[in-house]
């Protein structure tokens, strides 16, 4: 697969991604009237939406990475410093 150029999820669409999402619309009318063209059509399709569903992925496997990264041992110091009753009440230890 093609590296694709970093696309942003976060803020305002940009330029570009206002443009690919009015193709896409433009490219599903025709494709629904030139039912003929429809593979072609489909094409163009998925090279406009890759950009987007790759940095989705990019976020999604960064954050997962982040939580991976994590230290959860600094909690469990935490709730070891936590009173009886915080433990005993809220924490099942």
């Amino acid at each position: 697969m093609k590296k694709l150029a970093h696309t942003s999820i976060l803020g305002a669409a940009t330029e570009s991604q206002v443009a690919n999402a009015q193709l896409l619309n433009a490219l599903d009318y025709f494709r629904s009237e030139l039912r003929e063209s429809s593979e072609a059509i489909d094409t163009v399709m998925e090279n406009c939406i890759n950009p987007l569903v790759q940095a989705v992925a990019d976020a999604i496997e960064a954050i997962i990475q982040t939580m991976h990264n994590e230290n959860f041992q600094r909690y469990e110091i935490a709730i070891q410093n936590l009173s009886t009753f915080f433990k005993r009440d809220f924490i099942s230890i």
